[in-house]
């Protein structure tokens, strides 16, 4: 058919690029506000860290405060085991009257009461400290 041109094949490629030139500090105040941002989380994780190391160094020592507590009691208790015995020795040699010997016993009865909240505190703080640290102070 004819004396025309051949047919051909066009196509059209292009590209568009968009580069906003004024954004109105959009993108700066959206990298501050993510700065603000990661130094609120720092700051949240220090007092963490912060009340973290409080928590096991109150533990630690009220468990070496029990600690005293329990030796203190020990020694109270073992004083008032001698002022018992020699209050028995007292009334039985005929040498001291009832109200001394029911108070060396009252006395001894106390004593060992304390001793015996001494060691149940030293068991809390222990807990406490295992709690607080994640770990086991059997070894201690």
């Amino acid at each position: 058919m004819g004396t025309g041109l051949p047919v051909a094949n066009n196509f059209d490629v292009g590209i568009v690029i968009s580069w906003p030139l004024f954004n109105s500090f959009l993108t700066t105040h959206q990298i501050a506000e993510a700065k603000f941002r990661q130094r609120a989380i720092q700051s949240q994780m220090e007092d963490l860290r912060q009340r973290i190391v409080l928590q096991v160094k109150t533990a630690f020592l009220d468990w070496q405060a029990s600690l005293q507590r329990i030796t203190r009691a020990e020694r109270t208790l073992a004083a008032s085991r001698a002022e018992l015995e020699l209050a028995e020795k007292r009334y039985a040699a005929g040498l001291a009257d009832i109200v001394e010997l029911e108070d060396a016993q009252r006395s001894y009865t106390a004593d060992d009461a304390a001793y015996t909240n001494a060691l149940h505190g030293f068991s809390l703080a222990k807990a406490a400290v295992d709690q607080a640290a994640a770990r086991s102070l059997a070894g201690l």
